[in-house]
């Protein structure tokens, strides 16, 4: 029996999204290793690009941090996202 197209739509929906959490997270460090890298990865992406909440708060975090021109590094990263959500 064929199924319906709703069906279908449902059955598509409730699958995730492909994503890597490994690519996110060598994004980030990678940045944080090099921080000359994170002009390069501001111009191309954005947090809703990261399908993970917590990097996409991570980047948001940098991308304050690089606007304003502050360090980037794991102490400056925390006290960004403890600010961002207090």
């Amino acid at each position: 029996m064929k199924s319906s197209f709703s069906e279908n739509k449902s059955r598509f929906l409730e699958n995730p999204l492909p994503s890597n959490d490994e690519a996110e997270r060598c994004v980030i460090g990678g940045i944080i290793l090099d921080t000359r890298l994170m002009a390069q990865a501001a111009e191309s992406l954005k947090p809703e690009d990261f399908y993970s909440s917590v990097h996409r708060r991570v980047f948001a975090a940098m991308l304050h941090l690089f606007a304003n021109e502050k360090q980037i590094d794991y102490v400056t990263i925390g006290e960004e996202m403890k600010r961002e959500s207090g």
